[in-house]
């Protein structure tokens, strides 16, 4: 195998490992916005979701306070709603 090969299947499985994780945790935070209402536990999985899907702390915090204050202010109640803001 020439190193030009085994650049391009690393290549591969880094690619393919991001998929299964970004996959992971779309499904995941689709799961979030299931239920009837938006309730504090809503806001709490989506924090830890997004901080166990390594989107990182501070940037985590920013986004749901974000997402927190546009539902709030739109007046948003249905969970499918919330997740189409995010």
């Amino acid at each position: 195998m020439e190193i030009p090969d085994l650049i391009d299947a690393d290549e591969q499985r880094i690619h393919e490992s991001l998929e299964k994780t970004r996959g992971g945790l779309m499904g995941r935070l689709g799961s979030i916005f299931q239920a009837n209402e938006i309730t504090e536990a809503t806001w709490e999985e989506l924090e830890e979701t997004l901080i166990m899907g390594d989107v990182g702390i501070e940037t985590t915090e920013a986004l749901v306070s974000r997402v927190r204050g546009r539902v709030a202010k739109e007046g948003i109640k249905r969970p499918e709603q919330a997740q189409a803001v995010l």
